[in-house]
């Protein structure tokens, strides 16, 4: 026994007053520290304590070789071992400079902010920044105005303001879900907007969120499963056109092919050369689909 205690003392003067035994039972003659433990037994990096009230903490040393704590209260032993778990994965990030796994950072994501402040003041995390809903977008539109044209700036302005018609601006970006950005394309729609307008705007709201993930505000992007993109084409002449939609039949016999969405005839961007061929009596004739 005092041989024992006397190969503690040595080795608690080598490694510092944080050099503990491991919490389980040394065998019979043998000491029980981590640098002497049998191939294949790994020592853990936290602890869970009890106190005699039920209170529950986490105890740990961190890269300074310093104890520290974190008081979980009155919870499940199962809960507390669960958080042991995760703050042994932020010790090892901080010790080895590596980012944590991704359960442990989408733990983090979720975790309230009491006991995230808790892991900030542990040195574990970074404090958490709150960002809103709201400043988010008046700062991602005032950095894009010198990058885009006018046309596409304004349609991003009206993103934003459709999105903040639905959206609580004081709410936290880490708090929208799946759910929320389902929701908002169901209220574009409840506006009679056109589906084209409709995916104009959530392609507007994925790109705007995307930087979010980009500059690690958050982990994912809500908006990134929206339908998006552009409206399919049809191709009709203008007799097609006078013939399948009535709100087109007081158009004149005159025309000009065009590409035209589900929706009043437009001017083509692009004007296409008719033929005299194409051209009859009253006005153009039938020609494919494909344009030819």
């Amino acid at each position: 026994m005092s041989r024992n205690r006397g190969i503690l003392a040595v080795l608690s003067a080598a490694f510092g007053a944080g050099f503990r035994p491991t919490s389980s039972p040394a065998p019979p003659g043998r000491l029980d520290f981590p640098c002497f433990q049998p191939r294949g037994r790994v020592a853990s990096m936290a602890s869970v304590t009890t106190r005699n009230n039920g209170s529950r903490f986490i105890s740990f040393i961190d890269a300074g070789r310093k104890p520290r704590f974190i008081t979980l209260g009155r919870v499940p032993l199962r809960y507390a071992e669960a958080v042991k778990v995760k703050v042994e994965d932020l010790v090892s990030a901080t010790m080895h400079q590596h980012s944590p796994r991704d359960d442990t950072a989408r733990w983090l994501a979720g975790v309230d902010d009491r006991l995230y402040e808790k892991l900030a003041k542990a040195d574990l995390v970074q404090p958490r920044t709150s960002v809103t809903f709201g400043g988010w977008l008046e700062q991602y539109v005032s950095e894009r105005k010198g990058d885009l044209k006018p046309e596409s700036l304004r349609k991003l302005k009206q993103t934003k303001t459709k999105l903040l018609a639905f959206f609580d601006a004081n709410k936290e970006l880490r708090k929208l879900t799946l759910q929320d950005a389902t929701d908002w394309r169901q209220f574009l729609k409840g506006l009679k907007l056109s589906e084209a307008a409709v995916k104009t705007h959530s392609g507007n709201a994925k790109t705007m969120f995307a930087e979010t993930v980009r500059r690690r505000l958050v982990l994912d992007n809500p908006f990134a499963l929206l339908k998006s993109g552009p409206t399919p084409q049809q191709v009709f002449t203008l007799r097609q056109a006078r013939r399948n939609r009535p709100h087109y039949r007081r158009l004149p016999e005159r025309g000009m092919a065009t590409a035209v969405r589900p929706g009043p005839l437009r001017r083509p961007a692009h004007p296409q050369r008719i033929a005299p061929a194409d051209l009859g009596r009253r006005g153009l004739r039938a020609r494919p689909a494909d344009g030819s």
